[in-house]
């Protein structure tokens, strides 16, 4: 009984590969599944880890869950996604329920505050965090893109390109990196003499059309985007008003998704490194499982990727208000 327990279980004693085999074989041919619910009590584990995400709808979210779920295939693991649809009040809602029925929990981007989610990072169970620190949570594992580097080198090429009037527009409020952002650019443009404006928050599937004229007629001859979804909105919107990128205006995006590539002109923007967050969030949580369990802070760089949306201002735009 024993080592069928252990088989099925996969529990770390030495089996051989003869007899797990043997109790494979055995359990085919009798038809029996574990009872998961029984098992959870008995181990105190549910088999399965939750990821709560700000929104699938964004491939960059995407891109890091699909890398995470293609990890945690070899590891006899479920993983179960939740979408916070922007909102710290869901995420925070949402990280309580599944947390009671998981293992751990992976929070990719949380826009929550540590206030909010401190019950949460001090429940015990393991927590991983995905583009947002979090110091005062001393147990749980970090996995980020540093973006002050790409987004430095993004303004710099447009700064050297003669912009001076920038706008930034942000889809979604409460993210930490997209303030790291904006201060990076708010600085910059600002000791080059130039002057950046922070958008209020658009939704991407929405018509931008008067948000971005608001920029046009504010004279912003450089618009930075949060993301390549939203920077595919606004070169939507420009052409909406008779504007071409980047002759007349140009724009850059950031995570260098498929988009990025695919959208004409072919985006400016910033390579995330989606896959290796996902594969490095899904190791943080496995050294959490373990015995003693282990915290992680791992750091990539995002880094500027540089194509056809960006060129030289053209000061005093005219284009079409009807």
């Amino acid at each position: 009984m024993a080592t069928v327990s252990r088989v099925l279980t996969g529990a770390p004693k030495v089996v051989s590969p003869h007899t797990r085999q043997r109790v494979f074989d055995a359990a085919a041919r009798l038809g029996y599944q574990v009872n998961i619910a029984a098992q959870s009590l008995a181990t105190g584990r549910h088999g399965n880890v939750a990821v709560i995400v700000p929104e699938l709808t964004n491939p960059h979210f995407t891109m890091i869950v699909r890398s995470l779920l293609h990890v945690s295939n070899d590891d006899d693991m479920q993983v179960f996604v939740a979408d916070s649809q922007n909102s710290p009040a869901r995420e925070v809602s949402l990280a309580t329920e599944m947390l009671l029925r998981s293992d751990g929990l992976i929070l990719c981007s949380p826009r929550s505050d540590y206030a909010g989610l401190r019950t949460i990072f001090d429940s015990g169970k393991p927590v991983v965090t995905i583009n947002r620190l979090f110091p005062e949570a001393h147990r749980a594992s970090s996995v980020r893109s540093d973006v002050i580097d790409a987004t430095r080198q993004i303004v710099d090429a447009l700064l050297d390109f003669g912009h001076r009037s920038f706008g930034f527009v942000v889809a979604q409020e409460h993210s930490q990196q997209n303030a790291i952002r904006w201060e990076v650019l708010d600085q910059q443009v600002g000791n080059a003499g130039g002057i950046a404006v922070l958008a209020s928050p658009i939704e991407p599937f929405s018509d931008l059309t008067a948000d971005v004229r608001k920029l046009v007629d504010n004279g912003c001859t450089a618009i930075v985007a949060v993301n390549d979804l939203a920077a595919t909105a606004i070169i939507y919107a420009l052409s909406q008003i008779g504007l071409s990128v980047p002759a007349d205006i140009s724009v850059a995006g950031f995570d260098d998704t498929p988009l990025a590539r695919w959208v004409t002109p072919r985006l400016t923007t910033a390579r995330m490194h989606e896959e290796e967050l996902g594969r490095n969030a899904w190791d943080a949580m496995k050294q959490l499982l373990s015995a003693p369990p282990q915290t992680v802070d791992i750091t990539f760089h995002a880094e500027a990727v540089f194509r056809d949306s960006i060129g030289p201002s053209v000061v005093g735009v005219a284009h079409d208000n009807s």
